[in-house]
């Protein structure tokens, strides 16, 4: 990886994304630069989030079963689960952006940089 902030280049190694448990059931997901220390989300959610992205493992579960059909393929059923997934997704996007600034995660990303 290339740091942002400093452009310090490293590997992320195995372990070095931390969790943090910031209140309820929201969970901040992170790792830091080795340099600099300023720290990179990976996840922000909460259990609505964790529920959307389950809701969307099973819509694209039906678009790959629908479309392992070949020719029978169902368009109707692939494009009503395609749409179903982008829904699902505006939502949890707009979740995480609403958890984001809840627990001013770009202020804790910044807090220990040198």
């Amino acid at each position: 990886l290339n740091c942002d902030n400093c452009e310090h280049k490293f590997e992320l190694e195995a372990g070095a994304i931390q969790t943090e448990f910031l209140g309820g059931d929201v969970e901040w997901r992170f790792f830091s630069c080795p340099n600099c220390r300023i720290r990179f989300t990976t996840y922000v959610g909460d259990k609505r989030v964790e529920k959307g992205i389950a809701r969307r493992n099973l819509y694209r579960k039906a678009i790959q079963d629908e479309l392992a059909k070949g020719e029978n393929l169902s368009q109707k059923v692939y494009w009503e689960n395609q749409q179903a997934d982008a829904e699902e997704a505006k939502k949890i996007e707009r979740r995480t952006r609403q958890l984001k600034k809840e627990w001013k995660i770009d202020e804790r990303e910044k807090a220990n940089v040198l």
